[in-house]
């Protein structure tokens, strides 16, 4: 037990002296440095509307994926645990309707159609767009994920039930 303290002690002294040692020679600072100042983007150069339109065509929207309504599968998952004792006629004559899990890609074909190969598209969402019943209390949203090129990162948009879509490769 002694010897580990004479150890400790010895061990400390040198890192200290070696700290001291390299403060002094410069080799640390212990004042940090200042952060620089933001400065200004570079101004970008003015592109005409001719050039501008052909490199609109060259960037063109491509559905991967598109997804309606799954954010309200937590509801039909209540649903099932709140009613799932009964039996369908039990079911018809309460005139309870317990709705469909929303599947992966439901809404691909819909949104394909509208927006594959525009540089720019925008979709009202409303329940008659998809052409699924409504879920209760539960507000539908569609998710989206598009490229604008085929070697493009993965966009993702989303767009609540009443609301609008925006897909956008314009200049991208």
């Amino acid at each position: 037990m002694r010897n580990t303290k004479l150890h400790l002690t010895i061990l400390a002294i040198i890192i200290v002296t070696l700290t001291l040692l390299f403060y002094v020679l410069g080799l640390i600072d212990f004042d940090p440095e200042p952060v620089p100042e933001p400065t200004a983007p570079a101004p970008q150069p003015s592109i005409s509307d001719d050039m501008r339109s052909r490199i609109d065509a060259n960037y063109q929207i491509t559905i991967w994926e598109a997804t309606w309504g799954r954010n309200c599968d937590s509801y039909v998952d209540r649903m099932v645990r709140g009613y799932g004792h009964l039996s369908q006629d039990q079911l018809a004559r309460r005139n309870i309707t317990i709705p469909q899990k929303a599947t992966a890609n439901n809404a691909l074909s819909a949104v394909s159609k509208e927006c594959n190969g525009l540089s720019h598209c925008s979709i009202e969402i409303e329940e008659s767009t998809f052409e699924t019943p409504s879920i209760g209390v539960c507000s539908k949203e569609l998710v989206v994920y598009y490229r604008c090129f085929d070697i493009d990162r993965r966009r993702e948009a989303k767009a609540m039930q009443g609301g609008t879509l925006e897909l956008d490769c314009r200049g991208k």
